[in-house]
């Protein structure tokens, strides 16, 4: 009985921290315009999505390889005309992220041409998080058919505890263990 209530303990203690070290997804928010250029009317897209990684840990430098998930809703508006483009890690050619003490430090992806329903299909490039170094553009027409600036933000609200509120979810577990072990042994 002490065997199995020891290994309860142990389990739980794992379950907490293993739960604790998974933050959230990055969060991915794009907004850009055409060039009018012989377009005459400038398009307009937006989009939206995230990316998680295996570990769950974002700190350093990862890559394509590390990634456990990727979404990109792209919303590209031309005239009348509205096209929604679905990017997901299969789409997705090469990806880097690089993390610091405020988030996300950089940021740079392809992805391959996605079909479209109304318009053309689109791939999606990201160079940084600057103006004008996120774009939308198809191989067969000139120029970008969006252009702009993506933002990627962490969720600090899932951010992995600090060791000190880690240290007090193992004490409290502990001490659970110990009054039980008292009342089963008085």
């Amino acid at each position: 009985m002490r065997n199995t209530m020891g290994k309860t303990m142990l389990g739980a203690a794992l379950a907490l921290l293993l739960a604790g070290a998974q933050a959230a997804p990055v969060s991915l928010s794009y907004s850009g315009v055409g060039e009018p250029g012989w377009w005459g009317t400038p398009s307009t897209a937006t989009g939206t999505g995230f990316f998680s990684t295996k570990s769950g840990s974002y700190s350093g430098t990862i890559g394509l390889e590390d990634l456990e998930s990727f979404s990109f809703t792209l919303t590209f508006k031309y005239k009348t005309y509205t096209d929604v483009l679905n990017f997901d890690l299969d789409t997705l050619k090469t990806f880097n992220a690089s993390f610091g003490a405020n988030g996300v430090d950089g940021l740079a992806l392809d992805t391959e041409n996605v079909r479209s329903n109304v318009l053309w299909g689109q791939a999606f490039h990201v160079r940084g998080q600057g103006q004008n170094q996120a774009w939308s553009e198809n191989f067969d027409l000139p120029g970008y058919l969006s252009r702009g600036q993506i933002t990627a933000t962490m969720d600090n609200n899932s951010q992995v505890p600090e060791p000190a509120s880690l240290a007090l979810v193992l004490a409290a577990l502990g001490g659970a263990g110990l009054a039980a072990r008292k009342r089963r042994s008085a």
